[in-house]
């Protein structure tokens, strides 16, 4: 008798049958019918005086919770096809002159947007660029023809614009490139 209140006190008693299955009194099934047998006054056969079974019941608890679950650790994110797809692709050294002005446009347009500034009437127009690339793919020189009348500050903007643009070394020597301007909505 002392042996089966010293295992009902201590929650390790393992049930003979119940309605629910056989198990140890941790497993969930286990600690439904050891607390219906505590209410019961009656334990695997043995009869347990009240006292003990309100021991019992405070320390293995018949309204307590199985402990919570610990979150494993989320793996890693892995990279799929389709998201590598949006990955922006290394780029490709342009092979003209006029890919390199393409590539460096903004200027440009802001150059041109100036000169429009200066003169509304100025509608589309080409500009005639030869460069002379250094061995480090910088212009030492540029060469600007002009289609259309640029007032001077205009002139200034797109030469600067011209020096500003960077080739590949490959294409070291004089180059020649030519950009097209429109006026907007045209």
């Amino acid at each position: 008798m002392a042996r089966a209140q010293a295992a009902a006190a201590s929650g390790t008693m393992r049930p003979r049958s119940s309605p629910w299955g056989t198990g140890p009194a941790g497993v969930v099934h286990g600690r439904i019918w050891l607390c219906a047998a505590q209410a019961s006054g009656r334990l695997g056969g043995v009869k347990i005086p009240n006292a003990w079974a309100v021991v019992a019941m405070l320390l293995v608890g018949c309204a307590s919770t199985p402990p919570p679950e610990t979150n494993a650790p989320t793996p890693p994110a892995t990279v799929t096809p389709a998201a590598s797809a949006s990955v922006t692709p290394v780029s490709v050294a342009p092979a003209t002159p006029s890919e390199v002005l393409d590539r460096n446009r903004a200027p440009f347009d802001a150059c041109y947007a100036q000169a429009r500034a200066a003169d509304a009437n100025l509608g589309r127009t080409k500009v005639e660029i030869t460069f002379a690339v250094n061995a480090d793919g910088a212009p030492q020189t540029v060469d600007l023809k002009y289609r259309n009348r640029f007032d001077d500050k205009a002139k200034d903007c797109m030469r600067d614009a011209a020096l500003a643009a960077r080739f590949p070394v490959s294409m070291q020597g004089a180059q020649t490139a030519t950009i097209a301007f429109a006026p907007p909505g045209s």
